[in-house]
């Protein structure tokens, strides 16, 4: 915060002596909600009347479709674009409680598709060794059996108990995760609570159509005088509210 202070120093002074408003914008990155919210913590604790923006970096098409990718470049046309009248597209930010939701399901997520791939390890061990591995799930109750009964090279054997003993780590975390996701006040599965935590606001939407639109599962398309091209799908905004919603289907 000292840091922060001493670089908005001369706005600051000038703010209190002409009682004008500090206007910060800034493109959408991954720490773009934490820069906001310590932003706004400073201008309070300094007593002045700051705002800070997120701005939609894909719908900044003077940004986005910049030849130079230049952050230097970037910032000046933010600050011009600051000083017009101009209704910048500016990105939703969740609340506490939102924010808290979307870490825990994506933390989840993230642990399920680590597990996925130890799991492509384990089967990667026994390919190499030309091993057949038993019909159904390797890692039931049967699979289980039949990893014990392995008589494996010592390598082979090391490196696959050291998987088995990880998988066995991201089950009881990703157990633990979804119990704690479960006793959340009306929610039963973990599907529904991804869409209602990665839609936030669902007043923001107008239409089904902008929800779709939102998520990155409707087509690219052009449409110019008599030709028309489709083609796959955005996949624009949240992937893991995409990736949920295409598990589903």
């Amino acid at each position: 915060m000292l840091e922060l202070g001493a670089f908005y120093a001369p706005l600051e002074r000038r703010a209190k002596s002409t009682g004008e408003t500090i206007r910060v914008v800034m493109e959408s990155t991954t720490n773009a909600r934490a820069i906001q919210r310590l932003l706004t913590q400073y201008g309070r604790e300094a007593g002045i009347d700051l705002t800070a923006e997120v701005l939609h970096a894909r719908k900044l098409r003077v940004i986005a479709e910049s030849v130079n990718k230049c952050d230097r470049v970037g910032a000046n046309i933010l600050t011009e674009l600051s000083r017009s009248n101009l209704q910048l597209p500016v990105c939703y930010m969740p609340d506490d409680e939102e924010f808290a939701l979307r870490e825990h399901l994506r933390a989840r997520t993230d642990l399920v598709r680590i597990r996925t791939m130890v799991k492509n390890r384990v089967h990667a061990v026994l390919h190499r060794r030309g091993i057949l591995t038993p019909m159904g799930e390797l890692f039931g109750r049967i699979g289980e059996g039949f990893l014990d009964q392995l008589e494996l090279d010592e390598a082979g054997q090391v490196i696959l108990q050291r998987f088995r003993t990880l998988i066995g780590q991201l089950d009881e975390t990703i157990n633990e995760s979804t119990a704690l996701l479960q006793t959340m006040p009306g929610i039963g599965l973990i599907t529904s609570l991804t869409i209602l935590a990665e839609l936030g606001d669902l007043t923001r939407f107008r239409s089904r159509a902008a929800v779709a639109n939102y998520v990155g599962l409707v087509p690219r398309h052009r449409n110019s005088d008599q030709k028309y091209w489709s083609g796959r799908i955005t996949r624009r905004g949240p992937a893991h509210l995409r990736g949920v919603l295409m598990e589903a289907a």
